[in-house]
């Protein structure tokens, strides 16, 4: 599966979360009230995520380590990991340019 064009297609949603299975080798978008991108979502070949990117929230406040890392406030990502629990990593990685 290509992450910058997706076989499954790409889902627009509304509201405040995207759901953790899809349809696989797809994106889900979600978009606020206003039509702004808060978030993507990718989907493997099962149909589970196994990325986040998050456009709209990050505090340096919250976590200070963040930057003192040098890790962008906005967008950035997370990566999801099946065999752990919770599967999404709180993580806040660098923007992967391999999900686009």
């Amino acid at each position: 599966m290509g992450m910058c064009k997706v076989s499954g297609g790409i889902s627009k949603h509304y509201g405040r979360n995207l759901p953790k299975d899809g349809t696989p080798d797809s994106k889900a978008e979600l978009y606020d009230e206003e039509g702004n991108l808060i978030q993507e979502r990718w989907y493997d070949s099962d149909g589970q995520v196994m990325w986040n990117r998050d456009w709209e929230h990050g505090d340096y406040k919250q976590d200070p380590e963040l930057a003192k890392r040098g890790v962008p406030k906005f967008p950035h990502d997370h990566d999801w990991d099946w065999e752990q629990v919770p599967p999404r990593t709180k993580k806040h990685l660098e923007v992967n340019p391999m999900f686009c």
